[in-house]
């Protein structure tokens, strides 16, 4: 991921963080947990 784009991810993920105050966030695909993995939790660990 270039560094202009995942300066902007992240920046994003804190608005969001500080707007909604969710208990957990993740990342999922590049720069993150691989989709392959985030499709294989179990839904309740999410939350």
């Amino acid at each position: 991921m270039k560094d202009v784009a995942k300066q902007a991810c992240v920046k994003g993920m804190g608005v969001f963080n500080g707007k909604f105050h969710p208990g957990k966030m993740l990342r999922v695909g590049t720069g993150g947990i691989p989709y392959e993995e985030f499709l294989k939790i179990n839904p309740k660990e999410l939350f």
